[in-house]
């Protein structure tokens, strides 16, 4: 499933008249505030994370995260119960600009969550102080 998806997805970003995205890929967004970029993408790398209000431990698979001010993006796939790992971290969905045809205009109001990126690690959101103080309590 991964490389047919992680295919799709590369013809849907290299042909801009093309709609539409594999009916389990999400794209998410955010605000970056952080100084360092991230840049990752590692086609099929499988990433978990506990939901802290359901203690629920979501696995997906990750296709890219790009994030540079001001804003970040998101790849992932769904996992079996319809949610993404973008949903987890609160991240604005934005699938749905996929089925606009290439160089329209349209008007939408978003609520993109404002967060930094310190390190290279894909959906890690934590402030340098959150970072700084986990090394902390490890010693």
């Amino acid at each position: 499933m991964a490389g047919s998806t992680y295919m799709a997805l590369r013809g849907f970003v290299l042909n801009r008249y093309l709609t539409g995205l594999p009916p389990k890929l999400r794209v998410h967004m955010y605000l970056h505030s952080g100084s360092l970029p991230r840049f990752d993408s590692s086609p099929g790398a499988m990433i978990r994370m506990r939901d802290s209000s359901t203690k629920v431990e979501l696995a997906n698979v990750v296709y890219s995260e790009i994030s540079t001010s001001p804003f970040g993006f998101t790849v992932a796939d769904e996992n079996d119960q319809g949610r993404a790992l973008g949903d987890l971290a609160r991240l604005c969905d934005v699938t749905w600009f996929a089925r606009f045809p290439y160089n329209v205009l349209i008007h939408s109001h978003l609520w993109l969550p404002i967060l930094e990126t310190p390190g290279p690690t894909m959906f890690d959101y934590r402030s340098a102080s959150d970072i700084g103080d986990a090394r902390l309590s490890a010693l």
